[in-house]
C-alpha cells in the first residue's frame, strides 16, 4: 500500500478509534451497552460509571468521544449530568438512554444531548449508528 492510499484511508476515518463512557445505574444495562461497543469497529476504550456524579468526575478526568447517559440515575440524573459535562466541554457528544418515550423527555434530551436519545430496549444497529456519526 503506498503512502497516498494510506493517507486517504486515514482521512476516511478507517483508522479512527473512539473512547466511550457508559453511564447507567443498572449493571445489566452497562454490560449490554459495553458488549455492543466492544463488538463495534473503531472503539478502543469503554469506561463505565454507576451514576451521574461518577460519570461527571470520570469525564472531567478524561474526556470521551461519546457518552451514553441513562436518564434516571441516583445522585445526578442523566440530563443534569449532561448539562454539567456540556458546561465544561460544549463539544461533548452525549446521547441520553431511557426506557421512556414521553414527548417532554424527548424534548428535554434533544436540547442538551448533542446526539439525541435512544429508548430501551435498543437494537444494536442504533448503537453502531452512533459510532458512525462520530466520524
Amino acid at each position: 500500500m503506498n503512502k497516498q492510499v494510506l493517507i486517504t484511508i486515514v482521512r476516511n476515518n478507517c483508522f479512527m478509534s473512539y473512547s466511550i463512557l457508559v453511564a447507567d445505574d443498572s449493571s445489566f444495562m452497562r454490560t449490554i451497552l459495553s458488549k455492543i461497543f466492544q463488538n463495534t469497529p473503531g472503539v478502543r476504550e469503554i469506561r463505565e460509571a454507576n451514576n451521574g456524579a461518577e460519570a461527571l468526575e470520570m469525564y472531567k478526568k478524561k474526556k470521551a468521544d461519546l457518552v451514553t447517559m441513562d436518564y434516571d440515575m441516583p445522585e445526578l440524573n442523566g440530563i443534569d449530568t449532561a448539562k454539567q459535562i456540556r458546561s465544561c466541554d460544549p463539544k461533548a457528544k452525549i446521547v441520553i438512554v431511557t426506557s421512556s418515550d414521553k414527548t417532554e423527555l424527548r424534548d428535554e434530551a434533544s436540547k442538551i444531548a448533542t446526539m439525541g436519545y435512544i429508548t430501551k430496549p435498543f437494537d444494536r444497529m442504533k448503537i453502531k449508528e452512533l459510532i458512525d456519526k462520530l466520524s
